[in-house]
């Protein structure tokens, strides 16, 4: 089984504005959500989300991305 650290960056691009990475992270999210990988992420992860919103002053988009970031579980692990 494979196992991923989803880093910041991944669902900052899949929910960003338009940009080259936006759909390769899409994919990654999408191929997590579909079982074909297990990943996980940590709450310093979810920090950094939230630090970056608030800096560029759209802090509540951090909260409309939370859920379903805290849907990679990492108890899945094996």
């Amino acid at each position: 089984m494979t196992i991923v650290f989803i880093d910041a960056n991944i669902p900052m691009y899949a929910g960003g504005k338009e940009h080259p990475l936006k759909a390769p992270s899409q994919a990654i999210l999408r191929a997590v959500a579909d079982g074909e990988f297990v990943a996980f992420t940590d709450a310093e992860v979810l920090q950094e989300i939230w630090h970056r919103y608030w800096h560029i002053r759209e802090a509540d988009k951090h909260f409309d991305l939370f859920p379903e970031i805290q849907r990679i579980d990492p108890s899945t692990i094996t």
